[in-house]
């Protein structure tokens, strides 16, 4: 049966039905457990919550391996309420580079098809180099063009 299939093949569609043990984002049902929890990590619970919080996932992404991307979602799956990914047509280096998660592509069918979990809300934004972070000399102004595609990023946050 997977003699015919490649090994992210078989992975992607394991994940589309993967649920780990426990949920996240499961309703609260002792709130002292809950209270104690919360001040491990140096929080406070307030007992208003019906539900835990969800996690907000970002981060660039290029040309990571698509081994590393589904085992990432099979650790984390049903975790992130939110994954918010920026694509970059250019390297650091300002190396022009194709796009993998165009709206249209088979690489963003598959990264949203359901592999983060079933609730997860997976956006890529795209960061186009159009050269604007060039400084006097021909190089790169430091990191900007990373900062600047975290900063898209953390829009998806709002």
């Amino acid at each position: 049966e997977h003699l015919n299939k490649s090994s992210i093949q078989i992975l992607i569609n394991f994940l589309k039905s993967h649920s780990p043990i426990e949920r996240y984002g499961e309703k609260i049902t002792n709130a002292t457990a809950e209270e104690e929890r919360c001040q491990s990590y140096g929080y406070n619970f307030d007992g208003r919550r019906q539900h835990r919080r969800r996690i907000f996932y970002a981060s660039n992404i290029a040309d990571d391996s698509w081994h590393t991307l589904a085992t990432h979602a099979a650790e984390a799956h049903g975790l992130y309420h939110t994954i918010a990914l920026v694509e970059s047509n250019a390297t650091l280096k300002r190396t022009p580079r194709s796009l993998r998660f165009s709206p249209d592509a088979v690489n963003m069918r598959a990264l949203t098809s359901g592999i983060w979990g079933p609730t997860t809300n997976v956006f890529v934004d795209t960061f186009y180099d159009t050269g604007q972070f060039i400084n006097s000399t021909g190089g790169n102004k430091d990191l900007i063009q990373e900062e600047t595609q975290r900063d898209l990023a953390m829009n998806r946050w709002v």
